[in-house]
């Protein structure tokens, strides 16, 4: 297959996965036809935009690649408007199979409507062979911007993730953090371990908050309950983390959201398991909970 191909073919197929979790939150529709018929329409839409510079394809993406791993790559594609210019860049992440020897781990590069690259992941940056496969998605932390911010998931441990946004500087591809001057990856990744990572703008200032949920792991034993562990909000420039009093006010509004989620399903019959059967609480992040979540964040990250 040619490598075209691949990105086409895996766009048709994750086109349809990422519509029926939008469409499945945002509206009441038959879920699968109306993301069927709007994937189409997605597919459509990519195939254009790479067949009109397919003569371009192989000469730039096949860069640092070996070439026994050309016929065995696996993408991640997506498009997003990296430099909020109103145009649409093409981002793909290459990988060989893990079982190719030798493995190749992996780059993630930018494309511009040329499909001349613009960025791509520098050899420092953090572990690529950990990246969650699916898990590329284009997100706005500015309403009043067109910028948007690319958003790869790690695997950190069984049912813990890591997450990062990245955003263009010069020709490369760089993590936005949640410090002004950040001194190591973990000043710039997101962590959870249940229920996803929320980005939403609560408070309707326009700036997206990032929600980080995580298992309490209580000393009894079992995930416990689910609690808050960070609230960040985008400035701009990177995250600020909130506490406080700004903390709690965005926390009652996440909490009454988290509820309302489980009431709407309950009244549908959706049977979502382990999270809404029984339903677990949901708890502000308090310092007596710092270590054992802390502990058990190290031991499933395995020091990583």
């Amino acid at each position: 297959m040619l490598l075209l191909d691949k990105v086409i073919h895996f766009q048709l197929k994750y086109s349809i996965i990422k519509l029926d979790m939008v469409f499945a939150k945002k509206f009441k529709f038959s879920i699968g036809l109306t993301a069927a018929v709007l994937a189409i329409i997605f597919f459509l839409f990519i195939s254009n935009f790479l067949q009109k510079s397919k003569k371009n394809m192989g000469s730039i993406v096949l860069e640092d690649i070996p070439l026994n791993s050309v016929e065995n790559l696996q993408i991640d594609s997506t498009l997003l408007d990296i430099d909020g210019d109103g145009r649409n860049n093409l981002v793909l992440f290459l990988s060989s199979a893990p079982e190719e020897k030798p493995y190749f781990s992996g780059y993630i590069v930018v494309y511009d409507e040329k499909l001349k690259e613009i960025a791509r992941t520098s050899k420092e940056f953090y572990n690529l062979s950990l990246l969650l496969k699916g898990d590329f998605f284009p997100y706005k932390l500015d309403k009043q911007s067109k910028k948007e911010y690319l958003k790869i998931t790690y695997i950190a441990g069984a049912h813990h993730f890591r997450h990062f946004f990245l955003t263009r500087k010069g020709n490369k591809l760089v993590p936005v953090c949640k410090k002004e001057k950040a001194k190591s990856w973990d000043d710039c990744g997101f962590y959870n371990s249940t229920w996803g990572l929320e980005v939403e703008d609560y408070d309707e200032d326009g700036l997206m908050e990032v929600i980080e949920f995580v298992d309490e792991y209580p000393p009894g034993g079992g995930r416990g309950d689910i609690v808050v562990q960070g609230i960040y909000e985008f400035n701009g420039e990177y995250f600020r983390k909130l506490e406080g009093e700004e903390y709690m006010k965005i926390y009652k509004l996440v909490e009454k959201d988290y509820y309302k989620t489980i009431e709407e399903a309950r009244k549908e019959e959706m049977s979502i398991t382990p999270v809404l059967t029984p339903p677990r609480k949901l708890l502000p992040y308090s310092k007596d909970r710092k270590t054992m979540l802390e502990e058990v964040k190290k031991f499933w990250e395995g020091g990583r």
